[in-house]
């Protein structure tokens, strides 16, 4: 008797006879096995979170690195993005969705957020002086500070 190795989903067809101590064969039995992938992807890698400013009152035109994924049967399954690569994301929060599926239809998914932040411009008025402030990205401001005619810029 045989041991057989199935490596591939599929339906495969085996036929079995026996043999007695006289050497007599028995009629082949055949049974037919189906072998199923159920094993999703596993991912190992997805891009983090990411925050940028805006370039346009439309919002900013971003791109990241691809998500990567393992799967036990499949080289190369199937990826897919909700908002892809390279294009223009909206101000604001935008969650993408990053989805693999197998040949199988397993399908296993991941997330990630773009954060497209608009740039915000105020004057301040201290005293007889003014501060311009501009905030680019959260957590990083610029300020700068006028004397009272104006003209001549004095700090940072």
């Amino acid at each position: 008797m045989g041991a057989h190795t199935f490596v591939q989903p599929g339906s495969y067809t085996i036929t079995a006879r026996a043999t007695d101590k006289d050497g007599d064969l028995s009629v082949a039995t055949t049974q037919t096995i189906t072998i199923r992938d159920i094993n999703p992807r596993v991912f190992t890698s997805v891009p983090p979170n990411i925050v940028v400013e805006a370039t346009s009152a439309s919002g900013a035109i971003v791109s990241y690195s691809a998500a990567t994924a393992t799967d036990n049967v499949d080289v190369s399954p199937a990826m897919t993005y909700s908002y892809r690569s390279g294009t223009l994301f909206p101000i604001g929060v935008t969650t993408v969705t990053v989805t693999a599926r197998d040949s199988s239809s397993n399908v296993i998914v991941a997330t990630f957020t773009v954060s497209v932040v608009a740039a915000t411009l105020w004057i301040a008025r201290e005293g007889n002086s003014f501060r311009l402030c501009y905030v680019r990205v959260p957590g990083r401001t610029c300020a700068v500070q006028f004397t009272d005619d104006l003209r001549t810029p004095n700090g940072n």
